[in-house]
């Protein structure tokens, strides 16, 4: 069974989320725990948001809800979310430590479908956020509102 992050935002985030909420599903569905990458490549990411115009970022979370039910609002867990050329939507919800950032969820389903049946495609979209800046309309870094990320 599939559960769900559930995401507060202060604003729509134009053209890629449908609403005010947002629903990750928890990747342990896939993994039966977290999964995540180093620091380094996250900081590596970052760069583009400051070399691209398709690469944005903004304050918008207002409020994160694990799963169990736990208000994680005040924890440095942000969204990555793109649309890409296709009109394909992907999004990862993100858990950022001293040392590395840890995946706790995909966004939309048809991504963690995707994901489940070939863990090489999440590997591919990182790839594609941080390799392929051509290949999208639209990258999104939702940042909490309450929380400074540097």
């Amino acid at each position: 069974m599939k559960q769900f992050w559930n995401i507060s935002l202060n604003e729509t985030v134009s053209n890629i989320t449908d609403g005010k909420t947002i629903e990750f599903i928890d990747v342990k569905g896939i993994y039966d725990s977290y999964v995540g990458f180093e620091r380094s490549v996250f900081n590596e990411l970052l760069e583009n948001f400051n070399k691209f115009e398709n690469y944005k970022s903004k304050n918008v979370i207002n409020e994160v809800k694990s799963p169990e039910g736990e208000d994680l609002s005040d924890r440095p867990i942000l969204m990555l979310v793109g649309l890409d050329k296709n009109d394909l939507r992907f999004g990862m919800l993100l858990y950022l430590s001293d040392e590395d950032v840890v995946i706790l969820g995909l966004w939309p389903e048809q991504f963690f479908d995707a994901v489940k049946s070939d863990e090489n495609v999440l590997i591919g979209a990182l790839v594609a956020f941080l390799k392929a800046p051509e290949n999208w309309k639209l990258v999104h870094l939702g940042l909490p509102t309450s929380l400074e990320i540097n």
